[in-house]
């Protein structure tokens, strides 16, 4: 009963993945007994070419079911990161790298991106989203870009309804 002898696997599927690969994957770290039985049930399903990519968490008695129905919605796992008050951008990215996030040479970039930072009608003259990236606890999937990070800590700071204020 309960959680005693259950273990927690992790199972990354990388984008490209086709039904074979992930198959053996999933029988290679004994989620499923066989491959075909998961390729068969995923084809009778209609999921075969819709799986998505990213890291998952697993449990290792997760039925079939419902390990198609995880890895078909992209419910991958999710990595807090808090971001405190006061944090500057470099001090984010390093926050960012800290728990895994090791792509974010395009996130600094953005942050400075006149285009982009217009895409959010936060001012005219706004040079920088220094300012507009909100602390708080995040939790983001590894396979999150740079482009959805950063949006998320702005739609948070408008929530918030400091948009822009200067912070300690």
């Amino acid at each position: 009963f309960g959680n005693y002898n259950r273990k927690m696997i992790t199972v990354h599927i990388n984008n490209g993945d086709g039904l074979n690969t992930i198959a053996r994957k999933l029988e290679k770290h004994g989620l499923v007994n066989n491959a075909v039985i998961f390729k068969w049930i995923s084809f009778f399903l209609g999921k075969r070419r819709s799986y998505k990519s990213g890291e998952y968490r697993l449990n290792d008695r997760i039925s079939i079911i419902n390990l198609i129905d995880l890895i078909d919605q992209g419910r991958t796992a999710l990595i807090s990161v808090t971001i405190p008050e006061g944090h500057r951008i470099l001090e984010i990215v390093a926050a960012l790298q800290q728990k895994g996030f090791m792509n974010l040479n395009s996130f600094i970039a953005l942050c400075t991106d006149q285009e982009f930072i217009r895409t959010f009608k936060i001012g005219a003259n706004v040079s920088s989203l220094e300012g507009f990236l909100f602390p708080e606890t995040y939790k983001f999937s590894k396979t999150e870009s740079d482009y959805t990070i950063l949006k998320t800590m702005i739609k948070t700071d408008r929530k918030s309804g400091s948009a822009g204020m200067p912070r300690p």
